[in-house]
């Protein structure tokens, strides 16, 4: 039951939690209903009648929606059991629960799997919250299911199944969608009335085939229409909304009805009808028109609508709008997109939204007719024009044989004005770019113009000179010029991840020069490479995809340098969305377009090879990964010595992770002196360099140089950019292996915790690199559990770990990318918890990925068959942990001594030896760990292992 402490607690933390974002928002619900389960219940209370999802006809119900659906009486002990969240693991019919995905109007939105093994299969389960479900409901809702199992439409996203939990909480399962509603996506693609409009239409079709079998939606709204990646329209929820069954004298029961979508008489409590659905979708189409409402949203106290409540129409909506929301339609203005919207698009939102029912749309056809008039330019229904309608209307449908002649006579005249402009826009962008490049290039070392380019890690100081000396050479006539300059400019500031800078930057220079495509299309490309390393590459493809689109087909080699660095930046977002075989032909397309660039196009070409390099390692054979990255070098020669370290940089990686340590040596050796002689101790791209050499010193096994290489890399960066940069991330990363081979846990974990910090403030915490730096951690977490005294001390460090696991490996296969980093370590904190099989799954996977991704050179392999041999030690299966073992010692023996891997790596064959009862064997290699402890310093550690001489029945895992 709920206390007063509870309920103030709730209120305290609701302001915090209605602002977050859904999938941050799902996980601190889990992390709170762990640590305050009361709490949680009161705050989800809140937070979904925030969202103003009412189940009842009266809004005010929805806070005694816990009162028994016949008898009125409230049991507040059910309904916080009805609330409880399902933790990971639990099994509903066949399908497991995966973690919480959000808050939906009917309850709590599950992540789940197929877990009965018959195949294969990611779901959403939705919860129903159990009042709704009296006998005669639950009759209702079985044939409800079988009624829906008819429809068949691609955009129609329907039932799997569905059940009754343990505790009587009903549960629907439905294929899980990755989309975007539709609303915000359209915001985001800046996508023009006539996208709107068209995706709406296709919206109708899949509701009007829903309607022609007998199910209604009511609950039409923008978060139950999503976009895809391809951007095809999705529809949910289709018949979850109004169980068409009666429920005795209770008539009809509504799950989830949204306030702000719904029809005047739904608040009178009328019956499901077409008519509903026909208002909630005219809401929507008010929302993508204008971003308006047709009337303003009841509050939660709020009584139903008056009869003279009339709604006023889209375009007088939009004239009181801002200019963002007319330009995030195409619009110039609000002027323009009010007269866009008259009279058709008017007359068409106006009829869905008429506080008369019988006033609306007869069918959701009829609607869809009049949005697909709209696009073809014919006449709309709702308009209910005359003669002079129908004849404009016709001359717009026709408008190229009915213009051709008035253009045949004017062409000459305009033609010769418009080919003047283009000359002379043409001379100025390159008297501007040959002016910009002397400017930087004399200010910063090398040419900057694109994000295909040179940008050094410059200092604040040098960065805003450059600014200054940009603007006295602007002065106040030549505003094209001054646009250009601060784009190239936000991209050093993108280099130091100072992102507040780029984007006043950024909306500068739009402000500056706002009709010229080209310049616009540079300036995507800048926010393009901003969002991608914010990770929002789902934005970024859009703002790349637009900056695509406002460029010319044809154009000269600036028209294409632009096109090559979107392109770049659109390659880099579907990679990092999971899609890397889209990324690899955007890349090819990019390619070929350098090369028609000929020698000028060097540079581009260059960045371009080493992109497709990084993002087919691990698809592709190695040597042709190699391939790219030597032409990308040949390419650049040893001029332009920013770019080539950069693609060097990325090489050491790549040849470091696929086994080849000695070529990666050599390289990040090059890049050192390179940048020792060029640009002196200092400078950032010496501390860059350091970085490079330091982790493949760690590689081979020399602490020593490693350290020192990366506390002198992290001074430099730290001193020239400040705390949080990826590459003083990247050094104190390492510096934590080190303290972990030298056996200094404690040290490593905060190193570790410290670098992390760094990633989720540059990058966000859904990125890949924030992700593997999370896995760093708990791989630093198991350690310690390993060799922690005391099982309540091991048992919070796993926990820890498992927790942390389990959230990253979910966020990366939703984003399709590798789970090598984090697969292996979960097998670990799986064993210590006794689920052996689920180990066994995760370490068989790691192996299996780490030889395909990274080849069976690469130290990832090495640590997946590391946690492959504790599996089978687990089993008791010796004979087969005994072979796995001679292959990870005959692999890990080959490199040099690296303190702690020496240790473990004895650890791992006494554990095997304790574990098969080899009590010979396990009093030689406890000596040898005794000796190994006392030369190193481990001798905490020492004390934490089994004696040899314990059973194998009385061993666990550690």
């Amino acid at each position: 039951m709920a206390t007063k402490e509870t309920v103030a607690r709730a209120l305290a933390l609701f302001d915090g939690y209605a602002e977050m974002a859904h999938a941050e928002l799902s996980e601190a619900l889990m992390r709170l209903q762990i640590e305050e389960p009361g709490v949680c219940t009161e705050l989800m209370r809140l937070l979904a009648a925030d969202e103003q999802t009412y189940t009842f006809p009266w809004p005010l119900r929805w806070f005694t929606a816990s009162d028994d659906a016949t008898a009125g009486r409230f049991d507040p002990q059910a309904a916080e059991r009805r609330d409880t969240i399902w933790p990971d693991g639990t099994r509903l019919g066949p399908w497991r629960v995966e973690g919480i995905v959000g808050l939906g109007g009917m309850g709590v939105v599950y992540a789940a799997q197929r877990a009965d093994g018959l195949y294969e299969r990611e779901v959403a389960l939705k919860t129903i919250r159990a009042e709704l479900m009296s006998p005669a409901m639950q009759e209702a809702f079985a044939k409800e299911r079988r009624h829906l199992a008819k429809l068949d439409h691609p955009s129609i996203v329907t039932l799997y199944d569905a059940g009754i939990a343990d505790d009587g909480q009903p549960w629907l399962a439905m294929p899980r969608v990755y989309g975007e509603a539709i609303d915000r996506w359209c915001d985001a693609h800046r996508a023009d009335l006539q996208v709107r409009v068209r995706m709406l239409a296709e919206a109708c079709e899949a509701i009007a085939h829903a309607h022609a079998h007998g199910v209604l939606h009511q609950d039409i709204k923008p978060s139950n229409l999503l976009v895809t990646a391809d951007g095809k329209v999705k529809l949910l929820d289709f018949g979850l909304s109004a169980l068409l069954g009666p429920q005795g004298e209770a008539g009809f029961v509504r799950i989830g009805v949204s306030s702000a979508y719904a029809a005047p008489e739904v608040f009178e409590g009328a019956p499901p009808s077409v008519a509903i659905d026909v208002y909630a979708l005219g809401v929507v189409l008010y929302r993508m028109l204008c971003d308006g409402w047709p009337r303003k949203p009841r509050s939660l106290a709020a009584m139903p609508p008056g009869a003279d409540d009339m709604p006023q129409s889209p375009s007088r909506l939009a004239r009181d709008a801002s200019v963002g929301i007319a330009r995030a339609r195409g619009m110039r203005d609000t002027q323009a997109l009010s007269r866009a919207l008259r009279p058709d698009l008017d007359a068409i939102a106006l009829r869905c939204v008429h506080r008369d029912p019988v006033e609306r749309y007869a069918s959701i056809a009829d609607l869809c007719a009049d949005l697909r008039a709209w696009l073809e330019r014919r006449p709309v229904a709702a308009s209910r024009g005359g003669w002079a309608y129908r004849a404009v209307r016709y001359v717009r449908r026709n408008a190229v044989p009915v213009a051709a002649l008035a253009l045949l006579a004017f062409g000459a005249v305009v033609g010769g004005g418009m080919a003047l402009q283009q000359r002379q826009r043409a001379h100025l962008e390159a008297d501007n770019t040959e002016i910009l490049s002397q400017l930087f290039e004399k200010s910063l070392g090398a040419a900057t113009l694109s994000s295909l380019g040179s940008t050094p890690l410059s200092s604040k100081a040098l960065l805003e000179d450059v600014e200054r000396q940009l603007r006295r050479a602007a002065g106040e006539r030549r505003p094209q010029f001054l646009a250009r300059g601060l784009s190239v400019l936000a991209r050093s500031y993108l280099v130091r991840a100072d992102y507040a800078k780029v984007q006043y930057l950024l909306a500068e220079s739009g402000a500056l020069d706002p009709d010229n495509p080209l310049q616009r299309a540079r300036n995507d490309a800048v926010l393009a490479q901003l969002l991608n390393a914010r990770a929002n590459t789902r934005k970024s493809e859009a703002v790349a995809r637009a900056g695509l689109r406002r460029l010319p087909k044809r154009g000269g080699p600036e028209v294409v340098r632009a096109r090559l660095d979107l392109q770049l930046q659109l390659a880099i977002a579907r990679y990092a969305a999971g899609d890397s075989k889209d990324a690899v032909a955007i890349l090819d397309e990019a390619v070929k377009n350098a090369e028609s660039l000929g020698v000028s196009g060097a540079i581009p070409l260059a960045e371009l090879l080493a992109k497709r390099g990084s993002v087919n390692h691990g698809s592709e054979p190695i040597e042709a990964v190699k391939r790219d990255f030597e032409r990308a070098l040949s390419l650049i020669g040893k001029e332009d010595h920013v770019i080539r370290n950069r693609i060097g940089r990325q090489y050491v990686t790549v040849l470091q992770y696929s086994g080849y340590p000695e070529d990666a040596h050599r390289y990040a050796s090059e890049a050192l002196i390179t940048s020792l002689d060029v640009f002196g101790p200092h400078h950032p791209e010496t501390g860059r360099a350091w970085n490079t050499i330091g982790l493949t010193w760690y590689y081979r096994g020399d602490a020593r140089r490693a350290r020192i290489a990366l506390r002198l890399s992290a001074a430099i960066i730290r001193s020239s950019v400040g705390r949080f940069h990826p590459d003083l991330g990247q050094s104190m990363l390492f510096e934590s292996g080190l303290d972990f081979l030298a056996g200094d846990l404690t040290a490593a974990l905060a190193k570790s915790r410290e670098a992390t910090a760094i990633y989720e403030h540059v990058f966000g915490p859904g990125h890949q690199e924030t992700l593997r730096r999370f896995g760093d951690n708990a791989n630093m977490l198991i350690m310690l559990g390993r060799y922690s005294a005391g099982e309540q001390r091991k048992a919070a460090y796993y926990r820890e770990a498992d927790a942390l696991l389990s959230r990253i490996i979910r966020e990366s296969e939703r984003k399709r990318q590798t789970t090598t980093f984090f697969r292996d370590k979960h097998a670990a904190a799986q064993l210590y918890f006794g689920q052996i099989e689920a180990a066994q799954k995760n370490a068989l996977a790691a192996v299996a990925e780490a030889e395909r991704v990274y080849g069976a050179k690469s130290q990832l392999l090495g640590t997946a068959r590391a946690s492959l041999l504790q599996v089978r030690v687990a089993q008791g299966r010796c004979e087969d942990a005994q072979r796995l073992l001679d292959v990870l010692s005959s692999e890990l023996m080959q490199e040099e001594e690296r303190d702690f891997n020496d240790f473990l790596l004895l650890d791992y064959i006494y554990d095997t030896q304790i574990a098969c009862g080899d009590k010979a064997s396990a009093r030689v290699s406890y000596a040898a760990l005794r000796r190994l402890a006392e030369r190193k310093g481990l001798h905490d550690i020492l004390d934490t292992l089994p004696r040899p001489d314990t059973p194998p029945g009385r061993w666990r895992q550690r």
